[in-house]
């Protein structure tokens, strides 16, 4: 694939980046590093502090799957494992190139699950106190009966509780019940 005259500038730290950059038009930047840590994430912030309108490509030996959110979430535009295959490479360029950022499949699938699990995190803060407390017992296997008489509640409000809890938490009984507190360390 063709992209036009292009000149490359390489540099292996972000001094003598911004020293080469400097009076420079940029359409883009790729960061090649080896490690991703707090280093490399204060870097990809800087960069797109500096050059807030150029996109930043960041790649690494790791594979999307690992790093994509934070480097995403530090400005860079697309991240890419230097292990990707050639067309894939061009095609995060091409895409940046014209203004779009560039998710990997793998990177996508990764990002999906972190919601996912954030989503399921949330449902938890939408729980009253009284209503977690109701969770946790039913978890435990206790009946109406028992959880009524151990909260000081009449058995249609336990009842009323556990409706809630069902609904907030898109389950359907009291098995997934037992099955969510247990993934969510609550019993």
């Amino acid at each position: 694939k063709e992209f036009g005259k292009i000149q490359i500038y390489e540099t292996d730290n972000i001094r003598k980046a911004d020293k080469l950059a400097a009076g420079t038009k940029i359409d883009l930047l790729i960061l090649a590093q080896s490690e991703i840590g707090k280093n490399s994430l204060s870097q990809v912030r800087r960069l797109k502090n500096s050059y807030p309108d150029v996109p930043i490509l960041v790649m690494c030996i790791y594979p999307e799957s690992t790093f994509t959110y934070k480097v995403i979430k530090a400005g860079a535009s697309a991240y890419l494992s230097r292990n990707c295959d050639i067309p894939e490479f061009v095609d995060a360029v091409e895409k940046l190139l014209s203004g779009q950022d560039y998710i990997s499949v793998a990177a996508a699938k990764n990002l999906i699950e972190k919601i996912s699990k954030q989503q399921k995190k949330a449902n938890i803060d939408q729980l009253s106190t009284r209503e977690l407390q109701i969770l946790k017992l039913i978890a435990a296997g206790k009946p109406n009966k028992t959880i009524a008489q151990e909260t000081r509640l009449i058995r249609t409000t336990i009842s009323t509780y556990r409706k809630r809890i069902l609904q907030k938490l898109h389950l359907k009984n009291n098995i997934q019940i037992a099955r969510f507190a247990m993934e969510h360390q609550l019993v």
